[in-house]
């Protein structure tokens, strides 16, 4: 029988959510697979993005097209923060004619396809520094539509290890983040981790501070926790287990 699943790699800028997904691919069948720096590199180098190529057959207008862009809550932040969104739509290509583009325009790119993907039940996998919401509407909407949700959260203990990890990989020929929203989405995407697990049939947590991710909880149905290391980190302890208790209390 069919079922329906999502896969969430989620973590802040250079936690290392490509790492831990590619040692894991071979396990399970990702089906479409959407990564918004993929989204923003083919809208940089060929100015458009074939929406077939993530399983969208059919047409989407240029009239919902705008709709969805419009009304996305990343639209408004990215015009208070100076950055136009100037995408089109024709015959099912998005089109950047506008030769400079952003990472507000692919992560709003990466939401259009995965909310395309979940109205017509196809399996998807995608990565988000899940810094904002919409991540946990994402889920939540999934999840009312017979999605079994699975979360692979990964982080760091310190947010200077991210700041080194993404120099070192803007020298590699990476994209780079500025520090202020490093640091900003590194606590961001801790403090909504919590909410994000209610969500989820499996929900995995990876610690990268070291040389190799290590894999600390196993959570399932978002409430039955099982330990997978002797050793806990004091950021899964903050954000998970003392805020959990916390919850349960008030």
């Amino acid at each position: 029988m069919y079922e329906k699943r999502l896969r969430m790699f989620a973590g802040p800028n250079g936690s290392g959510k490509s790492t831990v997904y590619h040692s894991l691919k071979n396990e399970f069948d990702s089906g479409i697979y959407i990564n918004s720096d993929d989204i923003e590199k083919s809208l940089s180098e060929f100015k458009s993005l074939k929406l077939s190529e993530y399983g969208i057959s059919d047409e989407i207008t240029p009239v919902s097209f705008t709709s969805f862009i419009q009304n996305h809550t990343l639209f408004h932040k990215a015009i208070k923060d100076g950055f136009d969104i100037d995408l089109t739509v024709e015959n099912n290509i998005v089109l950047n004619k506008n030769l400079k583009t952003h990472s507000y325009e692919a992560s709003i790119l990466a939401d259009l396809i995965r909310n395309q993907l979940i109205q017509i039940g196809k399996k998807l996998t995608f990565e988000t520094v899940m810094s904002h919401f919409s991540k946990i509407d994402t889920l939540k909407q999934s999840k009312s539509q017979g999605y079994k949700n699975y979360l692979y959260f990964i982080s760091t203990e310190n947010v200077e290890i991210n700041k080194i990890r993404v120099e070192e990989r803007v020298k590699q020929g990476g994209h780079p983040v500025p520090v202020e929203k490093i640091v900003k989405r590194y606590y961001k995407s801790l403090t909504y981790l919590l909410e994000a697990i209610k969500y989820t049939h499996r929900t995995y947590i990876f610690d990268n501070s070291g040389k190799e991710s290590k894999l600390v909880l196993d959570i399932y149905n978002g409430d039955l926790i099982t330990f997978a290391s002797n050793s806990i980190p004091v950021w899964v302890d903050k954000y998970i287990l003392t805020s959990a208790t916390s919850t349960d209390k008030a």
